[in-house]
Order: C-alpha cells, then structure tokens, then sequence
C-alpha cells in the first residue's frame, strides 16, 4: 500500500510542477527530463486521454481523413495514367508520319542562358540526319560536357558554322 501511496504523490508532485512551471495543456512541460523519464519508468505519468465518446469520434474522424487521402491519391494517380496515355497516343500519331524529324539538343545547363553544344537531327527511322557539337562562345562546364557523352573542345563547331550545314 505504501508504494501506491509514493507513486500518487510522485504523480501530484509530478503535476503539480508542470502546473506551475509549464503549460496545463503539455505534461511535463519545463520539467528536466530526468524527472519525465522518472514518471515514465515509475508509471506515473500521466498524459491525457480521451473518453469513450470522444475517442469513437476521433477514430472515426482519423479514419475518414486518412480514406479521403486515399481517395485522393488514387484520383491523383488515375489522372496522370489518362495523361501518359494521351502522350503516347500523340507521341504514335507523330511518329508514325514519315516526315517527322526529331530534334535533340545538348546545353550547358538548364537556366536562361544556358547555350546548346551539341544538336542532332534524326528522322523517325533513325537515320542520322546531323550531329555537330557547338562552340556556345564561352566556358562549358564540366557537368555539361559529362551529359553530352564527353564531346572534346576541339570537336565544337563554330556557331556561325553549323547553319551553313543545314543548307543542303
């Protein structure tokens, strides 16, 4: 009897300073955590719970919130299958014409002044139409010639002189 009788008033004192020092509504709030984990270990810790009624609710509410989640990453992911259909449909419209080329480019990065290095032409056959690497009239960065299968400074063509190759 008397270990119960210690526990209730380590839980009071336990209480009592949260009261004081920290916050009604956060146990344990402001006290050292040594003192925390004393409560923890003694099983006098007490946190608050929920009643009946109350908890039935909070399940039940907890359980909707989690199925309209559900719900709406199934509605989410739905949509981009639609759209990736879609794509591959146009992408075999467009490549089934025989006169479509297909344009890929190589630049020194992804922002505003970002210059191509390498451009290649291909037909849907994939047949090589041209492929020249293009001096972008300053530095290119090493991650840049890393993306573009490593082509060598002394590969890129001028600029000016690559539209000279398109004439034909």
């Amino acid at each position: 009897m008397s270990a119960v009788l210690d526990a209730v008033a380590a839980a009071k004192a336990v209480r009592g300073r949260a009261g004081r020092r920290g916050s009604a509504y956060l146990p344990g709030a402001g006290l050292p955590d040594e003192e925390i984990a004393a409560a923890q270990a003694a099983d006098t810790w007490f946190t608050p719970r929920w009643c009946p009624p109350c908890k039935e609710r909070d399940d039940r509410e907890r359980e909707e919130a989690r199925q309209r989640t559900a719900a709406l990453v199934a509605q989410a992911q739905q949509a981009r299958r639609e759209q990736v259909a879609g794509l591959e449909e146009w992408a075999g419209t467009v490549l089934a014409d025989p006169d479509t080329v297909v344009l890929d480019t190589e630049t020194t990065g992804l922002d505003g002044t970002a210059r191509i290095i390498d451009l290649g032409i291909l037909d849907v056959a994939g047949t090589t139409l041209m492929d020249r690497l293009l001096d972008p009239g300053g530095p290119v960065p090493t991650s840049a010639t890393e993306a573009a299968a490593g082509p060598a400074r002394a590969g890129l063509v001028q600029p000016r002189d690559w539209w000279a190759s398109l004439i034909v």
